[in-house]
């Protein structure tokens, strides 16, 4: 069995709204105002319906119907950030390598049951 390759499978990026508190988890700037103007910005936002303010990034990798998939929580990006942005933001820190990694291992464990 081959593994798959980023051309043989369709990628989705996605976001939700993330569940880790904001509060603490924003910065460790090492300065207390800081790390409190940042998480009031973010809340700030949240409440206006921003949800890319805190969210959790997500990548899926499908392949006839097979489904590999990466995450990363606590997420804030900029209120004029766009899907493009996202994306890109995931290329970056390789969530498209950790889905398709997914991808053929969620295949693998199929293939060893057949």
């Amino acid at each position: 069995m081959r593994e798959l390759t980023a051309k043989d499978v369709t990628f989705v990026v996605y976001y939700e709204a993330g569940d880790i508190p904001v509060r603490g988890n924003v910065l460790a700037s090492g300065d207390d105002a800081i790390d409190k103007a940042a998480e009031d910005e973010i809340l700030a936002r949240l409440d206006n319906g921003d949800a890319t303010a805190w969210c959790v990034l997500w990548v899926t990798a499908d392949w006839e119907g097979y489904l590999g998939r990466t995450s990363l929580g606590c997420c804030s990006f900029g209120p004029n950030d766009n899907m493009r942005d996202l994306e890109a933001f995931a290329y970056e820190d390789d969530m498209y390598a950790d889905a398709l990694a997914d991808l053929n291992a969620v295949i693998a464990r199929h293939k060893a049951k057949l």
